[in-house]
């Protein structure tokens, strides 16, 4: 490609090319990794929902089991103990004595009020006494606070129970109850019963670690399928009820079961303390998912969905994890760190690359065009000249002479040229090696103003040296012959761009400080433009065209003047604060 656009433009392409690939192959990454980073969490947050599940079932155990197992006659404030247990002796036996009821003495746990409903839809409490009984409940076995608080809570739960509803909930197989049931079981049947309810339980335990909803459905199944046989019914001391069942009823939680005995049937059972209950069982899975909430479930039917627990109709809302697995710096994400950090520094090495080759080619076409230019004047002078000697055709021995120094000219130029294009040659291999020395600045000034000034003369221009006294005596560590070459430079170019101007005069300023040597070249020619400011130090900064509109020279000689003088420790730079023509500052270090 002939023009650097094109070049950029194919860099930039490709460029581009290759991001969008990596910036693709990142997000495809990413994705993966959030995807298994989620998984992960899911993972651990159902680990923990069915150990959380698991926990508080077993609390809640002991509480069910309580309450499954209670006799219908605890219902009552007082029973006849004797009559209770007639079915264990041989005839009837009655004790004329009545008992209180363990539910009279004392309140169980996580329960506010135990409640019984008798065939004819009458509420009642074994915790509020009859009024006959009433005053010989509150002076032996409890206080008369505490029957009206609990006859305050049976007339909340009155106002919440809905008798006929609860009743066709209830409507479940019967487990034979009271005291009279193991006189109708045989041993065979007790041991088949136990065995089917051992079996059940445990593959519940087995059903839990495969998930709830299984857990869910087969402790359903176990519940209205495990049915303790019961005798028919003979006499009115029988008692056929139904297992204990959990349920809400204009948002208080109960548990009811549905008892058959004196030729009617009686609901019976408690309203829990659901706050209480709710705050242990989120105490017992704190340290699972400190966030987790348990929300009722108000359906009247089963429910088989996940994360509700078995023993209550209520779900489990884990919230988040109290730790969440944290997404670290993994192997793909440090892979993709260390391949864009790749793309990009190849992109740049290619970049630097690309630009040093664009540069080195339009400078080489620019050297190549300025130099065929700058060689093209003078040989063609030096042809036509010698062509003419030649031949005779330059009359006079005084016009022959101006044809002489004409062609010496051209070859001094020729010369001067040719030696700073090698020089710069040598720069560019290596490293240039110079040996410095300790000269007295005022033998260097000695040697060189003569030259200088000769240089000068040839452009009709005077050269005039200023050195301060405290420079007088100073030394300078540098090679002779490399600041000639570059005070040189600088001269010549004084006299190629301020030549025939109204002051033509070169000053060679020279003062020194406690480690440097300065020395100043100073015109008063029209200066450097603006706008070629930051290119004068290019090397081929110059143009065939700008060459054929200016002074002689491929723009070489400043670029070689600075890189000899920073190759000795010092520098070239330009004074911007001279305000005519133009100011070149050498600094040297002083010995």
């Amino acid at each position: 490609m002939s023009r650097p656009w094109q070049v950029w433009m194919l860099f930039a392409a490709g460029l581009a090319l290759v991001l969008a690939a990596m910036g693709w192959i990142s997000l495809i990454a990413f994705r993966l990794e959030r995807s298994e980073h989620q998984a992960r969490c899911n993972a651990v947050l159902e680990e923990n929902v069915q150990l959380a599940l698991w926990r508080m079932e077993a609390a809640l155990a002991p509480m069910i089991a309580e309450e499954n197992g209670r006799p219908y006659v605890a219902y009552r404030s007082f029973f006849d103990p004797g009559q209770a247990y007639a079915r264990y002796l041989d005839g009837a036996v009655s004790s004329e004595t009545l008992v209180p009821s363990p539910l009279l003495t004392g309140r169980p746990a996580n329960t506010l009020v135990h409640f019984q409903i008798d065939p004819q839809d009458r509420l009642s409490s074994p915790q509020v006494p009859a009024e006959e009984l009433r005053k010989p409940a509150e002076s032996k076995y409890l206080a008369a606070e505490v029957v009206a608080s609990s006859a305050a809570e049976l007339e909340e739960l009155k106002s919440l129970l809905d008798v006929p509803k609860l009743r066709e909930l209830l409507c479940r197989p019967f487990l034979t109850l009271g005291p009279d049931a193991p006189i109708e079981r045989s041993d065979t049947q007790l041991d088949e019963v136990f065995g089917q309810m051992m079996a059940e339980q445990s593959q519940m335990k087995q059903a839990r670690q495969r998930g709830p909803t299984e857990q869910r459905a087969r402790f359903q199944q176990a519940a209205s399928n495990v049915v303790v046989p019961a005798a028919p019914l003979t006499d009115d001391r029988k008692a056929v009820g139904s297992p204990i069942r959990a349920l809400w009823m204009n948002g208080a939680l109960m548990l009811a079961r549905r008892v058959q005995t004196d030729g009617g049937e009686y609901v019976q059972g408690c309203r829990l303390d659901w706050p209480a209950i709710e705050l242990r069982l989120k105490e017992k899975i704190a340290d699972l998912l400190p966030d987790a909430d348990l929300e009722p479930v108000q359906a009247e039917t089963p429910s088989a969905e996940t994360r509700m627990l078995a023993a209550l109709p209520v779900r489990l809302v884990p919230g988040g994890l109290p730790a969440a697995v944290e997404q670290r710096l993994s192997v793909i994400r440090v892979s993709l760190v260390v391949a864009w950090i790749g793309v990009l520094v190849g992109a740049l090495a290619i970049a630097a690359l690309l630009g040093g080759a664009v540069s080195l080619s339009e400078r080489r076409a620019t050297f190549v065009s300025a130099v065929t230019h700058e060689l093209r004047t003078p040989l063609t002078t030096l042809g036509m000249y010698t062509d003419m000697l030649q031949k005779g055709m330059v009359p006079g021995e005084e016009k022959r002479r101006h044809y002489l120094a004409t062609m010496q000219t051209e070859v001094r130029r020729l010369t001067h040229m040719v030696s700073n294009v090698l020089a710069f040659a040598r720069l560019e291999r290596t490293k240039p090696r110079q040996t410095a020395e300790r000269t007295a600045l005022i033998e260097l000034v000695h040697r060189l103003q003569d030259r200088f000034a000769a240089r000068a003369g040839l452009a009709d221009m005077q050269f005039a040296v200023d050195v301060e006294p405290a420079a007088l005596d100073r030394r300078v560590m540098a090679d002779p012959d490399l600041v000639e070459q570059i005070l040189f430079n600088l001269v010549d170019n004084a006299c190629k761009y301020a030549g025939g101007g109204e002051n033509p005069v070169i000053h060679w300023e020279i003062s020194a400080t406690r480690r440097t040597v300065v020395m100043r070249i100073r015109d008063h020619g029209p200066g450097i433009p603006d706008s070629e400011l930051r290119r004068i130090f290019r090397a081929f900064s110059k143009s065939a065209k700008d060459a054929a509109h200016s002074a002689p020279g491929v723009g070489l000689g400043l670029s070689l003047a600075r890189r000899l003088a920073r190759s000795v420790g010092g520098d070239l730079q330009l004074d911007p604060r001279c305000r005519e023509g133009a100011c070149f500052v050498l600094t040297l270090p002083a010995a």
